[in-house]
């Protein structure tokens, strides 16, 4: 029996190795399960053998098989622990592909994390990567759509707001001003770090502004004013408000606004256009 086993080993094997969409890595680990899981077995077999020979003759090679069939079961556990080893291979290649400048082989292999084990903790990370890796290759409708995935798989993550605020900055990069607003629109009311927040705020003032929607653009930066009155961003905020309320024809409440600016910051980086 013990023979046949080893031939059927070898072309489980065989059969694994042969399958195209089997990486290398996956491969190994199948190779070792399958070793794992053939030991296991002829340990079972060697013990029912000894049992038949009678227990007070080969007690102690009894205990050595049993010792040796625990160790066989501890393997095939710890290894059974590695289902998810895929997705943490595939995650540390799409981020290897996207410090590289690879943006389509990274969102292939953070796929490829998603399509893995649910339970896997490299999905967030793949999800964000995803949505970024998209960004960066230009394909803005796709990113949007991966943000909406990220969303819906995990309500309430504040790496969500980053992940659109990474494909954002990518879409300004390239000058994709729609791609921008769709992002940002995306964004709007997510949870996140205030800073990210209030930063996603300014850049959807701007965005609105350059395209010729002054009303909303003020509004916005009134919003972000109004949400982050300590933040970071207050001085571009308050200026924003008032260029928009200039570009919409409301030149008596731009006046009002530019002098509380001035006011507020005499000395600001605005000083000189306003």
């Amino acid at each position: 029996t013990i023979p046949s086993l080893g031939e059927d080993l070898v072309r489980e094997i065989e059969m694994e190795w042969a399958k195209p969409q089997e990486e290398w890595a996956r491969k190994r680990l199948l190779v070792v399960r399958m070793i794992a899981q053939h030991e296991l077995t002829t340990a079972q077999i060697a013990r029912a053998q000894a049992l038949l020979r009678g227990p007070a003759a080969e007690l102690d090679a009894y205990r050595r098989l049993e010792a040796r069939l625990e160790r066989a079961r501890t393997a095939l556990e710890e290894i059974d622990k590695l289902e998810t080893y895929d997705s943490a291979l595939y995650l540390r290649l799409g981020r290897a592909f996207q410090e590289r400048g690879g943006p389509w082989e990274a969102a292939l292999a953070f796929t490829r994390v998603l399509e893995g084990p649910p339970e896997a903790p490299e999905r967030i990370p793949a999800h964000l990567g995803l949505v970024r890796a998209y960004a960066e290759a230009g394909r803005v409708t796709k990113a949007d759509e991966a943000a909406a995935r990220f969303a819906e798989a995990h309500p309430g993550n504040e790496l969500v707001l980053q992940a659109l605020y990474a494909a954002v900055i990518a879409a300004q990069e390239r000058g994709d001003l729609p791609g921008m607003l769709r992002l940002l629109e995306r964004a709007d009311g997510m949870s996140g770090e205030a800073e990210v927040r209030e930063v996603m705020m300014i850049l959807h003032a701007q965005a609105l502004l350059a395209s010729a929607r002054p009303d909303e653009a003020r509004d916005k930066a009134a919003a972000c004013l109004a949400a982050h009155a300590g933040g970071r961003f207050v001085e571009d905020a308050s200026y924003l408000q008032a260029m928009a309320s200039m570009l919409a024809g409301r030149q008596q409440q731009a006046a009002a606004e530019i002098t509380a600016h001035l006011k507020k910051y005499p000395q600001g980086k605005y000083e000189a256009d306003a």
